[in-house]
């Protein structure tokens, strides 16, 4: 991974029990990685369980060498004290940060809470309660690859040698392994192609969400404009090699100059859909506004003290797809030893900074900035392509009712077929642009965003603030989150169908 992916920071997650843990922890630190370690317990009741002096001392010794340590709590009933229920929670809070899960294993199921064999289960199956809340139990969007290294515990008694395969790496039953592989391989490079852009702008650090935010917003700024760009270059080349093509077929002598013009520009037109795909403008636009707008919902979320996993909703608004996006936000939003508190009543203040500072702004955006201009966008396009086929139309009749002179018709079928292919061409844009799917998107989104700052506002009149209007001014903040993301996904499904490719369907007479 350090030879594969040289701009991402590798964090190796480790308890430091005695043995593997250990092992791959030493190597780790040769290698540069950053350890953390979430501990079972507090550090003195940890070291109880060592066996002796000298396993204590390795274990202090690597933990000081540890970017961060911190005990990891207890989720769900009280009454869960067993010492294994402590090393089953460290277990599960590797597994939910992980992107791979490195296993020492000798690929036998065992009964043993917190062992290897359930947390190999864990990765493969899904974490059970009360490890994760119930309404994240055996959740697939928590698990991932399993990198096993056939071992065997030099202390285990009897069973003989295990059957050694050499190293491989196990999947979810979410996809067939072939495509696992390639699903989890591209999540992978999908964070690296990220962090190069982020230290190529500059844009490596951040102290808070918000702060990643913009500078995530900047990079979606950048490819965007990339896109833009290339698609109306590609479409004004397009034109004018079709246009010149047509009067290469109408003029009776076939000049060979036009012939090579076509060419040259179908070939630049090519030339940059083939540049914008191999350099992923598109989807490192695409990638990175989701981004941006998952980073969005989780900064208002965390002051309005909603304590919902953004990472996880969007696992589960994807379904079975496997993406980076979620494993990104939970980076920015869910640092080592991060554990939000239990939900309490927010602060009115709080609360009114949400609905000013994000609701009513996302209200405006979405009614007066994207959707209007989108819907103005649709309109001139769609009546420019409707005149263009109308006037194209009334010429060829005309040339076909008035013919004069052959040079005069020519002049003319020319005209009408230009018209008649920037109609058609000027179409394929603004389907390509999706600015009616998007109008359509961004009406509804207004809508939702209108009726929370309606409902939010009424809520906040009263300068005393109850809790119960505080625990319901959270749920409609909760509610509002969960559509944003549900749309931010479904735009991004949406976007993925429209890549910038030159327009093969074209009016040539």
């Amino acid at each position: 991974m350090r030879r594969d992916y040289p701009s991402t920071r590798i964090v190796v997650l480790s308890s430091l029990a005695q043995g593997a843990d250990r092992l791959v922890a030493r190597e780790a630190i040769a290698l540069g990685c950053t350890l953390v370690v979430p501990l079972p317990f507090e550090q003195a009741e940890y070291e109880s369980d060592f066996e002796t002096a000298e396993s204590v001392a390795e274990f202090r010794a690597l933990l000081a060498s540890a970017q961060s340590a911190f005990v990891v709590p207890r989720h769900g009933a009280a009454g869960l004290e067993e010492r294994s229920h402590a090393y089953a929670r460290c277990a599960a809070y590797i597994v939910r940060h992980c992107v791979e899960l490195i296993a020492l294993w000798d690929g036998r199921a065992g009964s043993e809470r917190g062992g290897t064999a359930e947390t190999v289960t864990f990765q493969l199956e899904g974490i059970p309660p009360p490890y994760v809340p119930e309404s994240n139990a055996f959740d697939m969007a928590l698990t991932g690859p399993v990198v096993h290294l056939p071992a065997q515990r030099a202390t285990k008694p009897g069973g003989g040698e295990p059957a050694l395969v050499g190293l491989r790496v196990l999947y979810p039953a979410t996809l067939s392994e072939g495509a696992a592989a390639d699903a989890f391989e591209k999540l992978k490079r999908k964070i690296e192609r990220f962090n190069c852009d982020a230290l190529r702008a500059g844009e490596g650090s951040a102290a808070s969400v918000e702060q990643a935010r913009v500078a995530v917003e900047a990079i979606a700024g950048r490819y965007q404009r990339h896109v833009t760009r290339s698609l109306m270059v590609i479409f004004l080349l397009v034109f004018f090699a079709a246009a010149g093509f047509n009067v290469y077929l109408y003029l009776p002598n076939h000049p060979a100059a036009l012939l090579v013009t076509y060419l040259a520009l179908s070939a630049v037109a090519f030339g940059i859909s083939r540049a914008a795909k191999s350099g992923e403008w598109q989807d490192r636009y695409q990638d990175a506004r989701a981004l941006a707008e998952a980073l969005r919902v989780a900064h208002y979320w965390d002051l309005a003290h909603v304590r919902e996993s953004v990472a996880d909703c969007i696992a589960r608004a994807q379904f079975a797809q496997i993406d980076w996006v979620p494993v990104a936000v939970r980076a920015l939003t869910e640092e080592p030893g991060y554990f939000p508190a239990p939900e309490d009543a927010a602060l009115a203040g709080n609360l009114r900074l949400v609905n000013d500072e994000w609701i009513a702004d996302q209200r405006e955006y979405f009614a007066e900035i994207a959707g209007r201009r989108d819907r103005t966008r649709e309109l001139i396009a769609g009546r420019m392509a409707v005149t263009g086929v109308i006037f194209s139309v009334v010429i060829s009749i005309a040339l076909r009712l008035f013919a004069t002179t052959s040079h005069l018709n020519i002049v003319i079928a020319l005209v009408a077929t230009t018209v008649a292919l920037g109609a058609a061409l000027l179409h394929g844009y603004a389907e390509k642009r999706g600015w009616s799917e998007h109008a359509r998107r961004y009406d509804r989104m207004a809508l939702l965003f209108a009726r929370a700052q309606g409902a939010l506002a009424g809520l906040l009149a009263g300068e005393a603030q109850s809790q119960t209007a505080s625990v319901r001014a959270r749920t409609i903040v909760r509610r509002l989150g969960e559509e944003a993301i549900r749309e931010n996904v479904s735009w991004l499904a949406l976007q993925r169908t429209r890549p910038v490719a030159v327009p093969m369907h074209l009016p040539v007479n």
